[in-house]
């Protein structure tokens, strides 16, 4: 109690034995944890022992640990007060008491003996003897199931602040451990969940201004958004990126895509979940914190997504045009059809508006391509162009490049020009629609 000067006998009234771990609470310095043990006097049963007096008195704790199990290291959770980790020598064991009571916490790691522990921005790092070292990532559900979420039936765990990792960080060479998920964990479990119900799962990603910039449900159409359904806990992965495209016919995608192609990477900042299932709904926020390794600024890396983001809505914007423009074209062939020699002034300008929307598609998109080597013969046209300076873009750390900037000015001036096609193709409809209407014959629309 005074740096050392003088010392008091506070050993606990057992037999003789060892003391392998001492642990002193991080939450109150008169409660001490003892990892007691006495197998080398074939005595193998657990003593855990805690004194909440500084040691003036002392009791054991080993409900629920198994018989054989001796203790060898036992640590409190930096966040939680009374929660406890027990390495023994055959597994670790979790109390939420305090250490009334013991549950088995083995879930992956092997039956072996645990040597030391030690809780670490919000990880638990566990030192076994003769299988290396294990960590059990984001102790945050650990947490709230300690406070009784386990009793409700779906429950949506605070989401861990991550780090946008450098993508060069992310390759593994030689036999190494296998790292955390890049990116955000959203955790959540239903306790009681029945295939019949009609509920849909929702997750929405939003930035500090509350923009929904990516989102997941069990009703999505593709496999990128799409929430598999299940009873017991599961967990969504978002690597960072915002909400795709949905590209219109004859774009080529990407192999092994179901058709959703993904765009680009936001930046290190404040951001929140919120998750919805049936009448439950949660809101939890969270931070992406830049690579430590980099001295990028803030303003490089507004600079950045400033461009993406211009880049992402040109694309957008053009897959959203050409679909528009097919499904006129598709109506208006069907039009012809129905014409037949009638309507000349309706059928000339009918056939002007596909020629012109075969010619405007022809310089947005390449059709003809179906593998990426068909490049060789068929050239890749704006939205592909766009695409890969948004990659290029996305990739690369910040600062963004003189260079990069006068190519998405290019491309961009290009799709401005390609737009007075779109715009006359929409005026074209109007015109089209108007005569219908003037000669009483079905119209159709200029798309969704």
């Amino acid at each position: 109690m005074d740096g050392g000067k003088n010392w008091s006998n506070i050993t606990p009234d057992l037999e003789e034995g060892m003391i392998n771990s001492i642990d002193v609470s991080p939450h109150d310095p008169a409660t001490v944890y003892i990892a007691f043990n006495r197998y080398k006097f074939d005595d193998f049963k657990p003593y855990v022992l805690k004194s909440i007096n500084y040691g003036k008195t002392w009791k054991v704790y080993s409900n629920g640990i198994e018989k054989n199990s001796f203790v060898r290291v036992v640590r409190e959770d930096n966040v939680k007060k009374g929660l406890l980790y027990a390495g023994t020598e055959r597994g670790i064991y979790l109390s939420s008491d305090g250490g009334e009571n013991w549950d088995k916490w083995q879930r992956n790691l092997p039956i072996v003996p645990i040597t030391d522990l030690k809780v670490h921005q919000n990880d638990l790092v566990v030192a076994t003897q003769g299988r290396g070292f294990w960590i059990y990532d984001d102790l945050t559900p650990i947490h709230e199931l300690s406070e009784g979420s386990k009793d409700k039936n779906v429950h949506m765990f605070e989401v861990e602040d991550n780090h946008k990792v450098l993508f060069s960080a992310m390759r593994r060479q030689g036999p190494l451990g296998k790292n955390p998920y890049y990116g955000t964990e959203i955790k959540y479990f239903i306790r009681d969940y029945n295939e019949e119900d009609s509920l849909e799962l929702k997750v929405e990603i939003r930035n500090e201004k509350s923009e929904v910039i990516r989102t997941f449900s069990s009703e999505g159409k593709y496999n990128s958004n799409r929430i598999n359904l299940k009873q017991g806990y599961s967990t969504i992965k978002w690597g960072g990126d915002v909400d795709g495209f949905i590209p219109p016919k004859g774009v080529m995608v990407p192999r092994g895509s179901d058709g959703y192609m993904s765009s680009y990477n936001v930046k290190p900042g404040n951001y929140s979940v919120v998750f919805s299932y049936g009448e439950y709904s949660k809101e939890s926020s969270f931070s992406i914190l830049p690579d430590p390794r980099q001295t990028t600024s803030s303003e490089d890396f507004n600079r950045k997504e400033s461009l993406l983001n211009k880049i992402h809505l040109d694309i957008d914007e053009i897959y959203e045009s050409l679909t528009k423009m097919q499904d006129a074209r598709s109506q208006i062939k069907d039009l012809q059809n129905r014409l037949g020699t009638e309507y000349s002034e309706i059928v000339t300008l009918s056939k002007e508006t596909l020629h012109l929307i075969d010619e405007t598609e022809l310089k947005l998109i390449s059709p003809k391509q179906k593998t990426f080597q068909d490049v060789i013969n068929f050239r890749n046209q704006l939205d592909a162009q766009l695409m890969d300076l948004l990659s290029t873009v996305n990739r690369n750390a910040p600062p963004i490049t003189n260079g990069q900037l006068e190519r998405y000015e290019d491309l961009h001036n290009i799709w401005i020009d390609i737009k007075i096609s779109y715009d006359k193709v929409l005026s074209n409809i109007s015109s089209i629609n108007s005569m219908l209407i003037e000669s009483s014959v079905p119209y159709i629309s200029k798309g969704q």
